[in-house]
C-alpha cells in the first residue's frame, strides 16, 4: 500500500482506499493517512486506530466472518471497543487526521430499511434515493439505498453538539 500511495502522489493524485476489514489488524487508517492516502471510503480501519487495549476485535468464539449478518453485526460493536469519544487517544487520533488533511466518506447505508422504502420514507426530515451502483464503469452490481440526511444526524449522536472540530 505504501508503495502505491507513493507512486500515486509523485503524479499528483489525491487517493482513496477502501480498509478491507480483513487486514485492519495490520494496516489501520493511521497508517494509511501516514502514508500519505488522502480519503478512505466506508469507516473499516477508523475503529481499530482508536483501539486502546488491543489491536485485534473482540470476536466471539463462533464468529463467522462469511455469514454476513454475523460480519455486521460485530462490526457495529466495534465502537464499543474503541476509545471514548474526546477522550485524550480519541482525540489524539482525530487530530492527527485533520492535521494530515484526511478526509473520511463513510457511505453509510441502512440495509434493513431498503427493504421497505415506503417505510423508511415516512421518515420526517430524511430523504432516500434508490442508487444504481457500479462495480466498473459498465456493469452495475445493484441497487443501494443512500439515506441523505443521516450523516449530520449520525454526527450529532457521536460528537454531541461539538461537530464542526475535536479536540
Amino acid at each position: 500500500m505504501e508503495a502505491a500511495i507513493k507512486e500515486n502522489k509523485k503524479i499528483g493524485l489525491r487517493s482513496t482506499a477502501h480498509h478491507a476489514q480483513l487486514n485492519v489488524v495490520k494496516w489501520n487508517v493511521l497508517n494509511s493517512a501516514r502514508a500519505g492516502l488522502t480519503s478512505m471510503e466506508h469507516w473499516y480501519g477508523l475503529p481499530e486506530a482508536l483501539f486502546n487495549n488491543r489491536i485485534i476485535q473482540n470476536y466471539p468464539p463462533n464468529y463467522n466472518y462469511q455469514n454476513e449478518q454475523h460480519r455486521f453485526e460485530e462490526a457495529g460493536k466495534l465502537w464499543a471497543q474503541a476509545a471514548e469519544p474526546f477522550s485524550d487517544h480519541w482525540n489524539n487520533v482525530m487530530n492527527e487526521l485533520i492535521s494530515l488533511d484526511f478526509t473520511i466518506s463513510p457511505t453509510l447505508n441502512i440495509y434493513e430499511a431498503s427493504r421497505d422504502l415506503t417505510e423508511l420514507d415516512e421518515l420526517s426530515g430524511m430523504m432516500i434515493t434508490p442508487c444504481l451502483v457500479y462495480g466498473d464503469s459498465t456493469h452495475p452490481v445493484g441497487f443501494h439505498t443512500v439515506l441523505i440526511g443521516i450523516t449530520g444526524e449520525l454526527s450529532r449522536r457521536l460528537l454531541g453538539k461539538k461537530i464542526t472540530g475535536f479536540g
